[in-house]
């Protein structure tokens, strides 16, 4: 017999976002203003464990943040750990799967400039999601459950794409032999400080790292300096 949700072990739970439209034979459809509820839930407790991680966060805060009560909080999640898990993958909601397909076999160029279009989408992504920055970097200061999900829900998948055509583009001598995880670390490292760094950067060098047009700038200097170092010079 299948278990209920309520039943499986927690890690084995799917995120209740992703099975909100299911429903029982005749049981009606949530309703619009339920749906925001759980919106305005998700993007506080996002806040919230950015600004104070996991152990700081508290339920009681996250109702307050949101707007509503406590027991409501509990009643869409029913613990503190679905609700972590619940926010992280809202918040990862606008940065699409990459999948680089055939172009890991590509020309230089064409390999080159999808490269840049997938290194732009992820530091649009953290220009736009501070908080999920922050999250990742609470997290990846130490192995937990927490740093497990987002790897295997997450990041890991998210990644493989640009360091396929990383890879590719090294066996096939069109960029120089640089290490992997140097390169990735160089994308990331940039864009996270970027983003979740303003205050300091407003402060070192007077550039407001919220305004859309300083980011434009700084992910054009990234890629440009980044694909630019990487290319063979007998190309």
């Amino acid at each position: 017999m299948q278990r209920n949700q309520a039943e499986a072990p927690e890690d084995q739970r799917e995120p209740a976002g992703e099975r909100q439209n299911r429903r029982r034979p005749g049981r009606p459809r949530k309703s619009d203003a339920a749906t925001d509820t759980r919106s305005e839930i998700l993007e506080a407790a996002l806040k919230l464990f950015a600004r104070d991680g996991f152990e700081g966060a508290t339920v009681s805060e996250i109702a307050k943040q949101a707007g509503v009560t406590q027991p409501l909080v509990h009643y869409h999640f029913r613990s503190k750990d679905i609700l972590w898990r619940n926010a992280v993958a809202h918040g990862f909601r606008e940065l699409p799967d990459i999948t680089p397909g055939p172009l890991v076999d590509a020309e230089p160029q064409e390999g080159l400039d999808h490269a840049r279009e997938l290194i732009q989408r992820f530091v649009t992504f953290c220009s736009r999601r501070p908080d999920v920055v922050r999250i990742i970097l609470h997290e990846g200061a130490r192995r937990t459950w927490r740093l497990d999900f987002l790897l295997d829900k997450h990041l890991a998948s998210r990644a493989q794409g640009l360091v396929d055509i990383i890879e590719a583009s090294n066996r096939r001598g069109f960029i120089r032999d640089y290490p992997v995880a140097s390169l990735m670390t160089i994308i990331f490292g940039s864009a996270a400080l970027f983003s979740s760094g303003a205050p300091m950067i407003k402060a070192l060098y007077g550039v407001d790292a919220t305004d859309p047009d300083e980011w434009d700038r700084h992910t054009t200097v990234l890629t440009e300096v980044l694909l630019s170092g990487l290319l063979n010079d007998r190309l």
